[in-house]
């Protein structure tokens, strides 16, 4: 097959020359010399083995085969053209604003975001933490990927990902404070909190563990805050399966108790009707869903 293919500049050399009628024309239409469009005719007549012009004068003239190679070339070269144009209208660009909430923006979003840029580089992206439920709702925001339950009236809301709560900690602190064999030899070990004592409390409750003040150790307001002690060492802290999922396939937290609790809450995207039409916000939620399975 490939040896009946002809280069493309042969091709856009012949298909000038038929437009045309002339080499002269035809080169200061492909912006080459004439020399040079005569030496692309030749070589596709070689290639080819047929017989496909002839000289009149300065005036060039198709044989019955070259006209008929000619309008057949014209046709796939009018396709690859509307296929190029209709693929430069159809790529997204332009600017994509995401509002992430902060512990998903910071351990899932922002770690795989480069994946999409480059799949779509004529996107300017940029990712804000959202100042309040709110947000959702502002022009400048483009999507949302938020942790609440799922009720922004007026909007496309679509579940990401619902939550269990489990403790997770760093190996290093069960290395030096010595093994856990049970949820109840917690008691030795500080409680880091996120926002408030709520997650601790209801996590003890669930695993019957009695000896554990759930109002001990150190409240962050920041959930990264909360597992970067953990990392660190600090002590224990509470987090989701989405939040902890890279860190314990790393190694760098462990769950130290099978015991987990459903959230009261989960990972929603919420984007408007209107946004959701635009190529750049569609083809950015196609890929969230798809990664976040």
């Amino acid at each position: 097959m490939r040896r009946h293919i002809p280069s493309m500049q042969n091709l856009l050399a012949f298909h000038a020359v038929a437009q045309f009628g002339s080499t002269v024309r035809a080169a200061e239409y492909l912006n080459i010399t004439p020399s040079a469009v005569s030496h692309q005719l030749r070589k596709i007549e070689t290639l080819l083995g047929t017989k496909l012009y002839r000289q009149n004068g300065r005036k060039i003239e198709l044989t019955s085969a070259g006209t008929r190679y000619a309008n057949k070339i014209g046709e796939a070269l009018n396709l690859i053209a509307e296929s190029s144009a209709a693929l430069d209208e159809n790529e997204p660009h332009g600017n994509l604003t995401i509002s992430c909430s902060e512990g998903i923006g910071s351990f899932w979003f922002s770690r795989r975001i480069g994946l999409f840029a480059s799949q779509f580089p004529n996107l300017s992206i940029s990712l804000l933490t959202p100042k309040d439920d709110h947000d959702v709702y502002r022009n400048h925001v483009d999507l949302s990927i938020l942790y609440g339950d799922g009720n922004w009236k007026n909007m496309q809301v679509h579940l990401l990902h619902s939550l269990t709560f489990f403790p997770v900690c760093s190996p290093a602190l069960i290395e030096n404070m010595g093994n856990i064999s049970n949820p109840n030899d917690i008691s030795g070990y500080r409680l880091l909190h996120h926002a408030d004592h709520s997650a601790w409390a209801a996590w003890l409750a669930a695993a019957k563990v009695k000896n554990v003040d759930a109002n001990s150790g150190i409240v962050f307001e920041d959930i990264n805050h909360s597992l970067s002690a953990a990392i660190a060492g600090h002590g224990i802290a509470i987090a989701d399966n989405v939040l902890a999922r890279d860190s314990l396939r790393d190694g760098i937290l462990i769950r130290p108790f099978h015991e987990e609790v459903p959230g009261p809450k989960a990972y929603y995207l919420v984007v408007s009707e209107e946004k959701r039409k635009q190529p750049a916000c569609a083809a950015c939620i196609d890929w969230i869903l798809s990664e976040i399975r």
